[in-house]
């Protein structure tokens, strides 16, 4: 599916938006994601979404993560850590 397509032009963007426009906050994350993954899937890239869905759950239990380190002092020292986690190194967490 390309974006000049008119299967992307007449069903998907209309209900996309459509939904989009009425959820809010977690719901409306959600509905992105789930989008953006069909969309890919419709795209032709299947190969694509087995990467995407791993990459969207390792992000979100990073940030549930950074989110628990409680106050703003201690999420400075955590950052290094998941950037160690990303690059492969071994970088110790405080």
């Amino acid at each position: 599916m390309l974006f000049t397509s008119l299967d992307f032009l007449i069903l998907f963007l209309p209900v996309t938006l459509a939904m989009a426009l009425r959820l809010r906050g977690q719901a409306l994350l959600r509905w992105i994601a789930l989008a953006s993954i069909v969309f890919y899937g419709f795209a032709g890239h299947w190969w694509f979404i087995l990467p995407m869905l791993v990459t969207t759950v390792v992000d979100y239990w990073v940030a549930r993560w950074l989110e628990g380190a409680g106050g703003a002092g201690c999420w400075p020292c955590r950052w290094p850590a998941t950037w160690g986690c990303w690059l492969g190194s071994s970088t110790p967490a405080c």
